[in-house]
């Protein structure tokens, strides 16, 4: 009957049959992999900001929100639109601002995958001006704000959300 009662001992009578039951595992395996991430995905980053930055920024928003009384933002989503703006406007951004590095308090963004890795990429921003992503965002999403609060109009910003929604 049996020579051994371990079924790892015993010699197997078919082994092609097994060995096609791992190549389709593996397959299957491989297709996994090569799923296509999510449209919508973001990147959350977190903005290293002085408390008069983070006054700015809060209170930039409470300015859009009287202006667009009927456009619900939170902040996060507000950041990450001005950050858009900078993306889309690279002249108005000062690349020789100074970064804080570390700070108690900090703003978030969470800019779409696809729009990060003109920032993050291999041949990104960042890489273009020899500075880190955390860095290359702060330094963006701070010069959008403070064009806007030197004069730029708040439209601008609106414009953003409408391409982002299309």
């Amino acid at each position: 009957m049996f020579d051994n009662l371990n079924p790892l001992f015993q010699e197997a009578k078919s082994p092609a049959k097994k060995q096609t039951l791992q190549r389709t595992n593996t397959n299957k395996a491989q297709g996994k992999n090569k799923k296509a991430p999510r449209r919508d995905k973001g990147h959350c980053v977190k903005l290293p900001v002085t408390l008069e930055q983070q006054i700015l920024f809060k209170t930039s928003l409470k300015r859009f929100r009287y202006h667009f009384p009927e456009i619900e933002l939170k902040q996060t989503k507000y950041n990450t639109l001005l950050l858009w703006y900078a993306l889309d406007h690279l002249h108005i951004v000062d690349w020789t601002m100074d970064y804080i590095g570390t700070s108690e308090h900090h703003m978030t963004t969470k800019l779409p995958e696809y729009r990060y890795l003109e920032i993050g990429g291999i041949n990104g921003l960042s890489m273009q001006k020899g500075l880190s992503e955390r860095k290359a965002v702060c330094i963006m999403t701070i010069s959008a704000l403070k064009y806007i609060e030197k004069g730029g109009y708040y439209g601008e910003i609106l414009q953003q959300i409408r391409t982002v929604k299309e």
